[in-house]
């Protein structure tokens, strides 16, 4: 017996599976109590970049690092061939809070970057890119992802798979989901 989309009804369900269903699983994200962004291991080395001159590399830096942080904070498992474009659209959910807000404006400062033609940085541009990773390292779970004491939560975690997906329903991106 099936509901719509092809999912078991939520009473068949574990209660884990069907709280990551509805979305009503707790978050990893929100503000950290007492977050230190500067003790961030990610974000001194991006000053330390920042401070010897090297805003592209800083910015590179920042956007790899916190994709990494993101994937291992979530635990998602992203295929090789997926572009950044399609990660962001695809693998970014509600429930990661301001990082859904943050990794893409990180991403608005790493594409041209990456890509295109470089122009020399602002020092407007530098202050808002350093803002930018403060809130990243202070208001998301990459905040926490060096913490010897943080586990990922949610959705992330589950290993069981969707009874008509190859993916586990940890892995499945929105596009996915019932």
């Amino acid at each position: 017996m099936t509901s719509v989309g092809g999912s078991p009804p939520s009473s068949t369900r574990s209660p884990a599976v069907a709280a990551a269903d509805t979305g009503t699983h707790s978050s990893v994200d929100g503000p950290l109590p007492g977050a230190k962004p500067e003790s961030s291991p990610v974000l001194q080395r991006v000053r330390d970049l920042l401070g010897s001159g090297d805003y592209t590399l800083a910015v590179r830096t920042a956007y790899r690092m916190a994709f990494e942080g993101t994937v291992r904070a979530y635990g998602l498992t992203v295929p090789p061939s997926c572009t950044d474009r399609q990660f962001l659209a695809e693998f970014l959910r509600p429930d990661m809070g301001k990082l859904i807000e943050l990794l893409p404006a990180l991403y608005h400062r790493y594409e041209p970057l990456r890509f295109g033609t470089v122009t020399p940085p602002t020092e407007e541009d530098r202050t808002a890119f350093d803002e930018l990773l403060v809130k990243l390292y202070s208001e998301t779970a990459l905040g926490r992802i060096d913490d010897p004491l943080f586990q990922p939560s949610g959705p992330a975690t589950l290993v069981e798979k969707h009874p008509e997906s190859a993916w586990p329903i940890s892995h499945r991106r929105k596009s996915e989901t019932p």
